[in-house]
């Protein structure tokens, strides 16, 4: 395999940079990759993660697996990108500090561009096409939670939806959302893709060895589905609930201490109170937070009490389906 120079050979694994462009005092802007090649021929498998600089959980999961897979172990490639945005992380944003704009909302990007437009441009042109399937982890920040996988539903390929939804149930989270209402991130490439949304906030204090773990073991779960690896699935459930996650519940323009009056897993009706904002010094009630829709808040939130102007809160859904996921993929793959 060889990307943008960078060959690994059978049985290697091999580290390097992906050059974008340059930012306006010419420093470069890299893409940083590792490539595990495997003792025989298989499919490619495309892990990214940090398009949002500040969501590092798949961050840190990659580079465990870089440390603990034998590539030997492995058929066909591996290709690991721990941090796409590199801008973005380092400066523990969610978009990129050389031009304040967020990378999966700029489409495929441009080849002469805005830094995150060339970064997006390499990205979904030059790196991501040499794969035949995409997982791209997301989790929350240091003040959101979320835990589910989402694959997309309703791309026009069939074959490619079906096999995007084995991905997310091989995944092995008990949450999966096949609809969301964020129509401007989505990058549809033509192969199976999955998004896992995994862990973040003051939740990885007390859990962030397990989001890590889960994390890993969703990836290498993927990759014994591919035929990539032996072994038997790790899954957090024999089953997973689908879902359509329809509508966003976003704070208006007061900022200040919220009180979340809904939790996740529990229902609200539309115009219902999902919580309430308090001035800081006061006290005084400022305004609540009315649902837009009716639906089950989903296991995705922010947690953090201090909260700003339009900024997004959490995510309501209806149930799709319950899969028993190892029938569906053994009747799926039989």
């Amino acid at each position: 395999m060889e990307i943008a120079g960078i060959t690994a050979r059978r049985g290697e694994t091999v580290f390097g940079y992906v050059n974008v462009g340059y930012t306006m005092g010419r420093l470069p802007i890299d893409i940083p990759i590792n490539i595990l090649q495997g003792h025989e021929d298989g499919p490619t498998l495309m892990v990214t993660a940090a398009v949002h600089g500040n969501e590092v959980i798949g961050s840190i999961s990659i580079n465990k697996l870089v440390r603990e897979l034998d590539p030997n172990d492995i058929r066909g490639t591996l290709v690991l990108v721990p941090v796409v945005n590199t801008s973005a992380f380092e400066f523990d944003r969610r978009d990129t500090e050389w031009d304040s704009t967020i990378l999966n909302r700029v489409g495929k990007g441009k080849k002469e561009g805005t830094p995150t437009e060339m970064l997006a441009y390499r990205l979904y042109h030059d790196i991501l096409p040499l794969g035949d399937f995409w997982i791209d982890i997301h989790s929350g920040d240091a003040g959101s939670y979320v835990y589910y996988t989402i694959y997309d539903c309703d791309v026009p390929d069939a074959d490619q939806a079906q096999t995007s939804r084995e991905m997310a149930l091989a995944f092995g989270l008990e949450q999966i959302t096949a609809k969301t209402p964020w129509k401007d991130a989505k990058i549809d490439l033509g192969i199976p893709t999955i998004v896992p949304e995994i862990g973040g906030g003051s939740d990885f204090l007390q859990n962030g060895e397990q989001q890590i773990e889960t994390c890993c073991n969703g990836i290498t779960n993927v990759m014994k589905y591919l035929g990539m690896m032996e072994g038997d699935l790790v899954l957090e459930s024999p089953t997973a609930t689908i879902w359509d996650g329809h509508s966003e519940i976003v704070n208006g323009h007061h900022g200040g201490i919220m009180e979340i009056i809904k939790k996740r897993g529990e229902t609200i009706e539309k115009g219902e109170v999902f919580g309430k904002i308090y001035h800081p010094y006061s006290g005084e009630l400022l305004a609540t937070i009315d649902a837009p829709a009716s639906g089950t808040m989903l296991n995705s939130g922010v947690l953090w009490p201090i909260v700003y102007p339009n900024q997004w809160l959490s995510l309501l859904g209806d149930k799709m389906e319950d899969v028993n996921i190892c029938e569906e993929l053994n009747r799926d793959n039989a």
